[in-house]
């Protein structure tokens, strides 16, 4: 918490709390530690081409992972804040 903390203060504006490689009890936990430092949520599948062949763009590895909209809409908000200013 004191990292995040400090990350926070220093601008960190989110976190990844979705990612095919986390656990259902790691994503819960990004969730909370966002919401708890007002930080906003981000997700990706980690791919980046074929240098990472067991990764599907999207899905990540193992298929696993989905982003909900809510998400996207949200971090778009929060970027058009940040961008209004």
């Amino acid at each position: 918490r004191d990292t995040i903390r400090a990350m926070r203060d220093a601008g960190l504006p989110a976190l990844e709390a979705y990612h095919s490689d986390h656990s259902a009890a790691d994503v819960q936990c990004y969730e909370a530690l966002a919401l708890e430092f007002g930080l906003s949520m981000t997700g990706g599948s980690d791919y980046h081409g074929l240098n990472k062949p067991n990764i599907q763009l999207g899905t990540g590895a193992g298929g696993n992972l989905c982003v909900r909209l809510e998400v996207l809409e949200k971090l778009k908000a929060a970027t058009d804040h940040v961008n209004s200013l």
